[in-house]
C-alpha cells in the first residue's frame, strides 16, 4: 500500500471509525478546551481559539455553555480590558479529573489488548509524531 493511501485509511479510522481508546471521548469541542484549561490554570479566550485553531466566535458559543454548565467562569482581564481570561471552577476541575480518568481506563485497556511489545511500539510512534508535529508546526 502506498502512504497516501494508509493515510486516508489512518485518517477514516480517526475521524469516521473512531479508533477504540478515542471512541466517545470527543476532544474537540467543550471537552477540549476543559483539558486546555486543565494544563494552563487561566488563558484568555484568544488563546483557546488559536489553541484549537477555531474562530473567537466558536469558542464564544463552547464558553457560554461551559459557563452556564458552572464549569468555568469568566472575567475581564485586569490589564487589557478587551480581553476575556478563562478558568476552570472546582466542578470543571472535578470534571476534568473525570474525564481523565475515563481516558486512562480506556487507554489502559487497549493497552491490554495491544500487550507490552505493540503498547511500547504504539508509544515510540506517537513521540514521533508529537516530534514531528513541533518539527513542523513549532507548537
Amino acid at each position: 500500500m502506498d502512504n497516501l493511501t494508509l493515510a486516508t485509511d489512518f485518517a477514516n479510522d480517526l475521524t469516521l471509525n473512531k479508533l477504540p481508546f478515542i471512541k466517545n471521548l470527543d476532544f474537540c469541542g467543550e471537552k477540549a478546551i476543559l483539558a486546555f484549561l486543565e494544563q494552563k490554570k487561566e488563558v484568555s479566550a484568544g488563546d483557546i481559539a488559536n489553541f484549537l485553531n477555531v474562530s473567537t466566535a466558536r469558542i464564544a458559543v463552547l464558553l457560554k455553555n461551559l459557563e452556564k454548565k458552572g464549569l468555568i467562569k469568566k472575567t475581564t482581564s485586569q490589564t487589557d480590558k478587551r480581553k476575556t481570561i478563562v478558568h476552570l471552577t472546582q466542578k470543571g476541575e472535578e470534571s476534568c479529573k473525570k474525564l481523565r480518568e475515563k481516558l486512562v481506563e480506556k487507554l489502559n485497556n487497549f493497552f491490554l489488548f495491544l500487550g507490552e511489545e505493540d503498547t511500547k511500539n504504539f508509544l515510540r510512534l506517537t513521540q514521533k509524531m508529537k516530534e514531528y508535529r513541533k518539527e513542523k508546526h513549532n507548537d
